[in-house]
């Protein structure tokens, strides 16, 4: 049986998938919850990437565009060293879920295993497919 806890969190929020970037779209790293969302992490970076272009040539301001909302979908991002960190989740609790990303990229950043993993993908401009230690943080955040 469910504790009330637990009904409230997936009522307020679904978690879709995770995803690091380089800022120029390159997805590093993406992790879908479940696998019947069939996420085009390559067409959901370029996007993103083609946004950040738009705000900074339009407002002349430097930076990532934090936050996009579609209908009831929440794309949130934070910028880190050269990387763009990315939740997609299907809810209404922001706070909440910006916790768990920030959270994630605390963890990412302070973890030398997993900083290596991904400092070593963008050298060699490849994806970071089956990193155990970062399945396993995911699951300890988002779960």
């Amino acid at each position: 049986m469910q504790n009330s806890a637990n009904i409230i969190k997936q009522n307020e929020e679904e978690p879709i998938a995770i995803l690091i970037m380089e800022k120029s779209g390159l997805t590093l790293f993406s992790y879908e919850f479940k696998k019947a969302n069939l996420i085009e992490d390559q067409m959901i970076s370029g996007f993103l990437t083609a946004l950040n272009a738009f705000g900074t040539a339009m407002f002349s301001e430097s930076g990532i565009i934090d936050q996009i909302t579609f209908k009831e979908y929440i794309l949130l991002m934070r910028e880190v060293h050269t990387y763009i960190f990315c939740y997609i989740f299907k809810g209404t609790t922001f706070s909440s879920s910006l916790r768990r990303l920030e959270s994630f990229i605390y963890n990412v950043t302070n973890i030398d295993t997993l900083w290596n993993e991904l400092n070593q993908a963008t050298d060699l401009k490849v994806k970071v497919y089956d990193s155990m230690l970062m399945h396993e943080l995911i699951h300890e955040i988002f779960s």
